[in-house]
């Protein structure tokens, strides 16, 4: 039985890359096709931290603080794992479409858990292995551990793995915990997981603050591990050879794991079926409020959108980004003019350019229309059953996307203009074109659902952040906003700022008008087909 809960658990995890919209295996290009962009994005990652990290391994170790070296790496690794899977970990063990069904069976609660657990394992390993591989590879190119030292490292690589679960089951049982005894827990959870992921931004910053002085201040930085990062200290002597280091080490995370494991045994049932803290409403009679198809279809869309933490994270968390460089606009105001006079000198037109490809950058990040048709799911038979057509559907899932990022969206405007002191052409550009690519990534992600939707997920997360719609409108807004700067450095010595922006300006509105126009017909045809 527990083999095929984690054999389920995994199917669901890498069911977006591996499957079409029908539930049928996808062809051997499709696949191909998935892995390299896994495999390139995982790369990329492991590049990037050798970078970082690689430097001061040989240094450290030659003054005899190659512990050090691998206790900061290690630290990173659990900082980015925890970040990578405690989104997860809140939906998939408490809130999974299938907890009920399960727990009819005839299965015990603690292989359901296990097998939750498993899940959350995998992408917490996935995101630590991005940071331990580059630096296990350093650290045995230029710490040169002895036979001991090379086997050690890979262990306690994996003993690091369990504290990550650890951690990141005790913050998802937090959120729970915490959103399970308020009125709004959709909004709760949504509070506490900014909250914790501005906690992570703050820690990240504050490492690489401290990686660029490690090896002035390796001394008190060793000694601070040794006092408030224990756990950290034996791991990094463990992968010097230290045989009581992994056996401490292994000890500590064996027991936090276990204690963790066995809280959650005894209060899994109770997280998982009950709803704590809502109030009960007492009957009151009142007038019904009527409104028409279009209105009630977006109101729908708002309450689905609103009703589900894992939807506003993962596909609104660009809202934030939004409000923060709005915010850093004002508070940065003299930098930031001081900055772009240096770089770009007093050409406005350029400025509002760089400014509205930063903006467009930021903008993929919220995807809320690419998982909106798959979300549907077991509830797709109503929209069926009730008088709309396949346009009206669509055209709410639209108007939601736009009326959200909007909001902000004008705030950065305002912002950015004032502080800046653009010319109205200058600022008008920037309007329309950061508008109209708004626009086209909200159609390209509908665009890309109704080709690549799939309505038989267990966990809404599926379709919210590992399916092919959302990778593709992500990272292909990303492509398109980026192609843009690169464009302009191909052209900008026979063309002058101003051109080459009225040039993007008609580009995304001539986009957006195609998109909307298959919308209008082909997607509408094809959404009343599904």
């Amino acid at each position: 039985m527990i083999k095929a809960l984690m054999k389920k658990q995994m199917s669901e995890i890498f069911s977006g890359y591996g499957k079409k919209r029908d539930g049928t295996r996808r062809d051997k290009r499709g696949v191909i096709v998935m892995s390299v962009l896994l495999v390139f994005f995982f790369a990329y990652l492991c590049v990037s931290f050798y970078f970082l990290f690689g430097s001061m391994c040989k240094p450290l170790a030659q003054v005899g603080l190659g512990w050090l070296y691998i206790a900061i790496g290690a630290l990173v690794a659990m900082i980015f794992g925890v970040f990578g899977s405690v989104f997860s970990t809140y939906s998939s063990l408490y809130r999974a479409k299938d907890n009920d069904l399960l727990l009819s069976m005839p299965i015990k609660p603690r292989i359901i858990l296990f097998a939750r657990l498993f899940g959350v394992y995998i992408w917490g390993l996935i995101y630590e292995l991005a940071v331990m591989i580059p630096i296990v590879i350093a650290w045995f190119i230029h710490g040169n551990p002895d036979a001991f030292g090379v086997v050690f490292t890979l262990l306690v690589t994996v003993v690091l793995s369990f504290f990550i679960l650890v951690l990141s089951c005790v913050l998802g049982f937090v959120v729970a915990a915490i959103s399970g005894r308020m009125k709004s827990k959709n909004f709760a959870a949504v509070i506490l997981s900014i909250a914790l992921l501005a906690a992570y931004w703050f820690l990240y910053t504050k490492m690489l603050n401290v990686i660029t002085d490690i090896l002035a201040y390796a001394d008190r930085l060793a000694s601070a591990f040794k006092k408030a990062l224990y756990p950290f200290y034996h791991m990094g002597r463990a992968a010097e050879g230290s045989v009581v280091s992994l056996l401490i080490f292994t000890a500590i995370v064996a027991v936090l794991f276990l204690t963790v494991y066995i809280v959650l045994s005894k209060s899994f049932i109770k997280l998982a079926t009950v709803n704590k803290g809502e109030r009960k409403k007492a009957y009151r009679e009142k007038k019904a409020k009527g409104a028409n198809v279009n209105t009630a279809l977006l109101r729908k869309e708002f309450k689905r959108f609103t009703g589900s933490a894992t939807y506003m994270l993962n596909c609104g968390l660009g809202l934030l980004f939004l409000i923060v460089a709005a915010v850093a606009i004002v508070i940065k105001a003299n930098d930031l003019r001081m900055l772009f006079d240096a770089l770009f000198g007093k050409r406005p037109e350029l400025v509002a350019l760089v400014l509205t490809v930063i903006i467009c950058f930021m903008v993929p990040t919220l995807d809320i229309t690419a998982p909106s048709i798959s979300l549907e799911g077991k509830n797709l038979w109503i929209l069926k059953v009730i008088p709309v057509n396949g346009w009206q559907v669509l055209r709410a899932k639209l108007s939601m996307h736009m009326i959200i990022v909007s909001v902000p969206t004008v705030i950065v405007f305002v912002c950015a203009i004032a502080v800046f002191r653009l010319s109205v052409i200058s600022s008008m550009l920037m309007i329309v074109t950061v508008l109209a690519f708004e626009l086209v990534m909200a159609e390209f992600g509908l665009f890309i659902n109704l080709k690549k939707h799939s309505f038989d997920w267990t966990n809404e997360i599926i379709p919210i952040k590992q399916s092919m719609s959302v990778a593709l409108t992500l990272f292909g807004g990303m492509a398109l906003a980026g192609g843009a700067v690169g464009l302009f450095f191909a052209v900008h010595k026979f063309m002058s700022p101003l051109v080459y922006f009225i040039c993007i300006c008609v580009l995304f509105v001539a986009l957006a008008i195609l998109l909307f126009v298959w919308l209008r017909k082909k997607g509408a045809t094809e959404m009343e087909k599904i």
